[in-house]
């Protein structure tokens, strides 16, 4: 419990902590909020809040800290015991970690996917939603339109992910995820499935590697690399990057690379513009006539 009589009105934590609902308790109880702050797949830490992780763990801060926090957490719970027992009898379960839900819009004058339009140069627009559990596990659903070249009569495309992230230290991360993407009303069968993971360094720099089934509507396995950065230049601006490497001899007799680098603008939080320009090799070209090649992409974005 922590001591009313204490003088320091600090209260110091690391990551694992942070939360809306503690941040509310420590200001309405007059102390200062010192937990470190952590960051989330959509919603990375900008460089100001990394210096001050930094910073706090850097403090040297004694571990019995954590073992107050978890008594208050206690303490909370047991004020959620009526919620806990609807979900007893709706769930047949019951349980008191949190979760987050994010929510996202994409509007683009051209969808690039790996490389290549999959909306024939025409305005696309994406949508999607993502539940997370505190635990690491998450689940999205994202809806975007589409129109292949040559038609195959698709017009929208729903993938379905189901993922854990975690902290691997202080500085690195993985996330492991299997997705199903489906084509509505398409002729043959373009649907896959995927399964990905990826490491991530500091927020900022990340490695990730793919295989999937019916790679490319081929009814064969492919494999892909990538290596991202991400670079915040201010507050409001930053620039990304990303260098891909498609593996598809088994189902192409053939490989290619696409490279993209971006300049985004958070103009108006949430709001975001994306300025992109996307790069391919000539393997591309040959793989998707006129469908690949060096393009410029712009995109409306908001997250939540």
């Amino acid at each position: 419990m922590i001591d009313p009589a204490n003088t320091n009105r600090a209260v110091y934590a690391d990551r694992g902590y942070p939360s809306a609902e503690w941040e509310a308790w420590l200001k309405a109880n007059g102390y200062r909020n010192w937990i470190q702050g952590k960051g989330h797949r959509h919603k990375p830490l900008s460089e100001v809040q990394q210096g001050r992780n930094h910073l706090l763990g850097s403090l040297g801060i004694p571990l019995f800290v954590r073992e107050e926090i978890v008594h208050l957490e206690k303490i909370q719970a047991t004020r959620k015991v009526v919620a806990v027992a609807i979900s007893v009898l709706l769930l047949g379960a019951a349980t008191s970690v949190q979760a987050d839900v994010f929510g996202s819009v994409v509007f683009t004058p051209d969808d690039e996917w790996r490389g290549s339009s999959r909306a024939r140069e025409k305005p696309a627009v994406q949508t999607g939603v993502e539940y997370a559990r505190d635990s690491g596990f998450y689940a999205s659903v994202l809806g975007s339109s589409v129109k292949f070249k040559p038609d195959n009569n698709a017009n929208s495309e729903f993938d379905v992910s189901l993922g854990w992230s975690s902290k691997l230290a202080q500085d690195r991360a993985l996330d492991t995820y299997h997705a199903r993407h489906q084509y509505s009303g398409a002729q043959g069968s373009p649907s896959w499935n995927e399964v990905n993971a990826m490491v991530t360094w500091r927020d900022c720099y990340w490695l990730s590697v793919e295989r999937c089934t019916n790679a490319m509507a081929s009814k064969a396995t492919g494999i892909d690399t990538l290596v991202g950065m991400r670079h915040p230049v201010n507050d409001p601006w930053r620039i990304e990057g990303t260098l891909a490497h498609y593996f598809l001899d088994s189902a192409y007799a053939d490989s290619y690379t696409h490279g993209s680098l971006s300049v985004v603008w958070k103009f108006q939080a949430p709001f975001e513009a994306r300025l992109t320009l996307h790069g391919t090799d000539s393997a591309a070209n040959r793989m998707f006539p006129g469908m690949a090649g060096s393009r410029v992409e712009f995109a409306l974005q908001t997250a939540s």
